[in-house]
């Protein structure tokens, strides 16, 4: 009888205990893209980066994020790095300096989300890249591709 009262006590405070949630129950899904935005002078354009991480496991109000934002040159593969990341979303902008030929770039975030709260649980780092977005050459003024004619050049190639 006294094992069937211990054990009838055992399985009640089971069910009437919240479950306990696993370590790993923090996910985040990240996204990023990007578009070329304006002129900044003859040796540069500006190249707008728009990023968010979604964050699935933790309380409202208790998802914390941490990362890093890239900008690569698919051709050369240098690594332009725009900064960290402690939020949600964000936009950034990134001066990319001109060449004589167009260049593509693609944006890169490598982040995580954590739960603030009780236990501190987290997401593992992931990482995405974005759009290639094409910045003009030396010579293409407007950004439509094509090399602008200069007015009044005589001879020479452009």
């Amino acid at each position: 009888m006294r094992t069937t009262v211990a054990l009838s006590a055992a399985l009640a405070a089971t069910l009437l205990a919240p479950p306990v949630a696993p370590a790993d129950h923090v996910s985040s899904t990240l996204q990023v893209s990007a578009r070329l935005g304006e002129r900044l002078s003859d040796q540069s354009w500006t190249v707008i980066v728009d990023w968010s991480i979604t964050c699935s496991g933790p309380a409202p109000g208790n998802a914390n994020y941490s990362g890093n934002l890239n900008l690569d040159d698919v051709t050369t593969g240098e690594v332009r790095y725009m900064g960290g990341v402690s939020g949600a979303s964000g936009s950034d902008r990134q001066p990319v300096d001109r060449r004589a030929q167009p260049r593509q770039v693609r944006p890169r975030l490598k982040a995580s989300c954590f739960d603030g709260g009780t236990g501190n649980h987290g997401s593992g780092t992931t990482e995405v890249t974005g759009n290639v977005v094409t910045v003009p050459g030396r010579g293409d003024e407007n950004g439509d591709g094509v090399r602008d004619s200069t007015s009044g050049a005589s001879g020479g190639s452009p």
